[in-house]
């Protein structure tokens, strides 16, 4: 079975567009599935505004990665690199899946398990743009640098 024969088999959090044209099939519905493009638009913003248009100098941290909704799209944007962080590692395979059909080359992802409610002050973090997970499902705000 070939990755993207995985892909497909699967039901996603996600609505990603795949090479040969296709999307994945979500469990979300679809109108509900609308507020992960307008999440995206305001993270492009934010970060076009502080960048610029070129990105290929910037390095992302998707923490909380999912199943690699913003890494994808960050890469997709061209930014230098993306370190997926997750707790749970099924979350991170679900994202080097995606990734990788998707055509994101290894030297520009990394995928690792990691409690950021762990370690304090976000000590051992460093990136240039940060997508964190809305406040309701952390414990405490990530305060490093």
């Amino acid at each position: 079975m070939t990755n993207l024969d995985e892909v497909r088999k699967r039901q996603w959090f996600y609505k990603f567009g795949l090479p040969d044209g296709t999307y994945t099939a979500t469990y979300v519905p679809a109108d509900v599935a609308t507020i992960h493009d307008a999440r995206l638009e305001m993270v492009r913003r934010v970060v076009r505004d502080t960048f610029g248009e070129d990105l290929s100098a910037v390095d992302a941290i998707d923490f909380a990665c999912h199943q690699g909704w913003f890494t994808a799209k960050m890469l997709d944007d061209g930014v230098r690199s993306v370190r997926a962080v997750d707790i749970r590692p099924e979350h991170l395979d679900d994202a080097a899946l995606i990734t990788s059909v998707l055509g994101h080359d290894k030297p520009r992802t990394s995928f690792q398990r990691f409690d950021v409610d762990g370690v304090p002050n976000g000590e051992g973090i460093r990136g240039q743009v940060f997508f964190v997970p809305p406040a309701g499902l952390r414990r405490r705000p990530v305060s490093g640098a």
